[in-house]
């Protein structure tokens, strides 16, 4: 296992500058998901840390080693490309063993290597198999296997699952993280899939426009987002974003949500709001995630936060185990999670719970989290 330090990296592709002051310290062992938009710099990050790309200024250190300006084969990286990248003129067996003929090790090395890597993804039905006849999945655990059997330093994964379906992604999801605690080794994961990075990550880094805009935990990026872009790139469905103004009598903060029949829900705010002193009389964007609008909240020991909120249903979503209801607040779209067992039908008043202790305030000009 070796720890990957990105130093202040920058990468311009003619005028336009694609990677802008780049820093990332991730231990040894830890599985890092860069995860953004289409175009955010994500891919162009990993191609440079695996060399295919060079950068204009920064530094890029495995372990011990400055591997900046190391070619990609001395780099001790194994990448898995989205698009698997196989020989289709070789068998499952072949595409495995070719890098390591290439290296030249020894006939029993690379059996060795080979069996391996087959048994820690149950491989072994597949090797006389040639790509055309394998599934996406199967295609994707060869890819692996031949990164595996190399016995890299660290392993790149460029969007691995984005060409399968929906049902395989999650089962090849399992498999991923599986293999990383088989193997220990550092991991960089691209992906545009939040629930991927959720699920799969030690640390996050959510990238928008060249910039890493928090790098954390996928605990702190969900329920701390440092500015607005994290707080609404993160969660399925997205928080829900209000315009507000900050009240405050008698040293307590306030703020006002009218619904749709312009009736006007006045939140007490949690005493730790103390940065809100500066925006009293100002407007403000609130962040609330639909989880904490509910019609009832399991945990009994967070009761004396919760206020209540009136509302109309506009419409709702019924997805099992959870109804998303769609009410209007300070002429916002805002979406309401709540159990089936609680909900009512569309045009229909209901009396929801606000965790207040929960909301989240943004500057509206920085956009950037007031602490």
């Amino acid at each position: 296992m070796k720890s990957l330090k990105i130093n202040d990296l920058y990468k311009s592709y003619d005028d336009t500058e694609v990677l802008k002051g780049i820093n990332i310290a991730l231990d040894a062992g830890e599985f890092l998901v860069l995860v953004g938009p289409s175009g955010c710099g994500k891919s162009t990050l990993l191609s440079t840390i695996a060399g295919l790309e060079e950068i204009n200024k920064g530094s890029i250190t495995l372990g011990e080693n400055d591997i900046t300006h190391a070619s990609p084969k001395d780099r001790g990286l194994a990448m898995v490309f989205q698009s698997y990248a196989l020989y289709p003129n070789m068998t499952v067996r072949e595409n495995i063993e070719f890098g390591l003929k290439i290296s030249k090790y020894s006939k029993e090395e690379i059996e060795q290597r080979v069996q391996s890597a087959v048994e820690i993804l149950h491989m072994e039905p597949l090797l006389n198999r040639k790509p055309g006849q394998l599934s996406g999945g199967q295609r994707q655990r060869v890819a692996i296997a031949r990164s595996i059997s190399r016995e890299p330093d660290m392993y790149l994964f460029d969007e691995p699952l984005s060409n399968l379906d929906a049902e395989l992604r999650v089962k090849m999801r399992a498999e991923i993280k599986k293999l990383h605690k088989r193997v220990k080794k550092t991991i960089v994961y691209v992906t545009h899939d939040q629930v991927e990075a959720m699920t799969l990550a030690d640390k996050i880094a959510i990238m928008n426009k060249g910039t890493i805009q928090q790098f954390d935990s996928p605990s702190n990026v969900y329920e701390n987002p440092c500015n607005l872009f994290t707080a609404g790139f993160i969660g399925s469905p997205s928080m829900n974003f209000i315009d507000v103004v900050i009240k405050k009598e008698n040293d307590k903060f306030y703020v006002d949500f009218k619904n749709e029949s312009g009736v006007v829900n006045t939140i007490q705010l949690d005493a730790e709001f103390k940065d809100l002193d500066k925006y009293v009389g100002k407007t403000v964007i609130a962040g609330l995630r639909p989880e904490h609008i509910q019609n009832g909240f399991r945990d009994a020991s967070v009761a004396n936060e919760l206020q209540e909120l009136d509302a109309r249903i506009n419409i709702q979503e019924l997805t099992g185990s959870d109804v998303f209801l769609y009410i209007t607040l300070n002429d916002t779209d805002v979406i309401a999670r709540v159990s089936p067992s609680g909900a009512k039908g569309d045009g229909e008043n209901i009396t929801l719970k606000v965790w207040a202790k929960k909301i989240i305030f943004f500057d509206k000009e920085t956009e950037n989290r007031i602490r």
